[in-house]
């Protein structure tokens, strides 16, 4: 693995990123998982990262010492622009309720084909994906699925017990054992669904969960494998 590690070089970031400013900072927390994210998937060529969320200075500083294409795509707009979609919909007909599994789908479709992303070896996602309702979930990796291969692999931050309320926050990549926490302020029309391991191994699709580790702060991580990896 430090083989590989030491063979990257740099990234080239395709969105913007966020600038740095003055806020409280929260306390950092150790991943054992992410190291074993960026070793899974074989050295044939340049990684390509997708990161769900806004471009963190943290991360990018970290990712510019290794050779890879890292993409941010800010999952939280996603969500608030497909939910304002939906409400000018609604109002435009009286008879439109909400958008049907297939619109879902398109919906995602079309804004991760505004970054033509593909051949994705590595899908950070935090702790995103537990702000999206169980139908947008499952919509968002349905859209995923033909931009992932069988050496793909990710990690998610969930909350160890769905019964507690976590923080919000915003995370980098500062080191392979380390990851960094700024606040988050949530659109008003998101709000936390702590999904169970149970649930996120049914929505997860194609990808599976390989283990777990606790992060304290009622927060485990996940790595997760492609299910075709076999």
């Amino acid at each position: 693995m430090l083989r590989r590690l030491s063979s990257w070089f740099s990234a080239s970031p395709q969105a913007p990123i966020l600038p740095v400013v003055e806020t409280v900072q929260l306390r950092n927390i150790t991943t054992s998982l992410m190291a074993d994210v960026f070793s899974c998937v074989p050295a044939h060529r340049p990684l390509v990262v997708l990161d769900f969320a806004v471009g963190e200075a943290t991360t990018v500083a970290f990712l510019n010492h290794f050779n890879c294409r890292v993409t941010f795509i800010d999952l939280l707009e996603a969500l608030t622009a497909i939910d304002d979609a939906e409400a000018a919909k609604r109002e435009a007909d009286g008879d439109f309720v909400s958008f049907t599994k297939e619109q879902l789908v398109s919906q995602y479709t079309d804004f991760l084909d505004r970054y033509t992303v593909s051949d994705v070896d590595i899908c950070l996602f935090w702790d995103l994906l537990n702000f999206l309702p169980a139908e947008h979930f499952r919509a968002l990796m349905e859209a995923l699925q033909p931009r992932l291969h069988k050496f793909t692999c990710g990690h998610i931050i969930g909350a160890y017990n769905p019964r507690t309320a976590i923080n919000s926050a915003r995370f980098g990549l500062k080191a392979l054992t380390t990851i960094e926490q700024r606040p988050l302020t949530l659109p008003a029309n998101v709000r936390l669904h702590p999904y169970k391991q149970g649930e996120l191994e049914h929505m997860l699709k194609p990808l599976v969960i390989d283990r777990s580790r606790l992060l304290g702060e009622g927060r485990v991580e996940y790595l997760l494998y492609h299910s075709d990896k076999g």
